[in-house]
């Protein structure tokens, strides 16, 4: 069982971690907390993940808040406001607990992580955690995770955090999840403005790999780089989904809203994802947006 707040050293292997949802990211943070030396407990909802978790070593627990019970800090991944509030003030929810310290680590609106706040019994360290990168990234401990904390929150717990890759102060809550929409505001559109320049080159005739050659070379090129194998084999298995790309597209233009800063090029991305989604696509990579305004793929699991 955890210790007293007093006596845990977060910089410690002594200390426990509990990674609830077990999803694209959730998995591969859980084997860098393992790989670290971290005792380590999961739930999900859906078992395979969990029985991968445990082939490595991790401890599963039948509830969130069994998950929060054996553990110092709670790391939450889950795709929806409505799956974290029921995961953390659900009937068998990490609130029963009374963990420590709970780090929301999902892409949320800046309400909902105020919410969450204002809902949390007092005594708890809150850290607002989205990440930047995918999945690539959380299995290599390459991640940015953008904190949100009071300053003495986030200087006890960002040793086990930087186990994931560096975690930067970005101010109290949820200045972490207002700093990741205006990130994913400036990125997704550079999707849809590559799935729109290749098909432009697509529909004048040049040569797919010459084109992908030059656009590496451009201010897109980072984004080349990751997604070329997917945009060269017209085969997108997701590092990071295009259903969830659509929900952040619409978090994005729903703060710009709610800030009186319409988000033109926002709206455009997410008008194309949508689409997509709709056509079928929602579980493939994001990347997918190429694939689907060539007309190359309409559905399916595989591209």
């Amino acid at each position: 069982m955890p210790g007293t707040r007093d006596d845990a050293d977060p910089g410690s292997p002594d200390v426990s971690v509990a990674v609830c949802g077990l999803g694209l990211m959730g998995l591969p943070i859980a084997f860098r907390l393992l790989s670290a030396g971290y005792r380590t407990i999961v739930w999900n909802r859906s078992q395979d993940r969990v029985r991968s978790a445990a082939e490595r070593g991790a401890e599963v627990a039948p509830t969130p808040a069994e998950a929060a019970a054996r553990a110092d800090l709670v790391l939450t991944l889950l795709a929806s406001p409505e799956a974290l509030f029921e995961v953390v003030f659900g009937a068998d929810g990490v609130a029963r607990a009374a963990p420590k310290a709970l780090a929301q680590a999902g892409t949320i609106a800046c309400a909902d992580m105020t919410a969450l706040a204002a809902r949390l019994p007092g005594g708890w360290d809150l850290l607002d955690t989205p990440v930047a990168g995918s999945v690539p990234q959380a299995a290599q401990g390459g991640l940015r995770l953008l904190v949100g904390a009071d300053d003495e929150v986030f200087a006890r717990w960002s040793p086990v955090l930087a186990r994931l890759g560096e975690p930067v102060h970005i101010g109290p809550v949820p200045n972490g999840s207002a700093l990741k929409q205006v990130l994913n505001a400036a990125n997704a559109p550079m999707v849809a403005l590559l799935a729109e320049a290749v098909a432009l080159g697509e529909r004048l005739g040049l040569d797919r790999a010459l084109l992908l050659d030059e656009l590496e070379q451009s201010r897109i090129g980072a984004l080349i780089r990751r997604k070329r194998a997917m945009v060269e084999t017209g085969r997108y298995p997701a590092d990071s989904r295009l259903g969830l790309f659509a929900k952040d597209m619409r978090l994005a233009r729903l703060a710009g809203e709610a800030a009186g800063a319409p988000m033109t090029m926002v709206a455009a991305a997410l008008a194309l994802a949508e689409d997509a989604v709709a056509a079928g696509l929602a579980d493939l990579d994001y990347s997918a947006l190429v694939g689907y305004r060539l007309g190359h793929i309409r559905g399916g699991p595989c591209g």
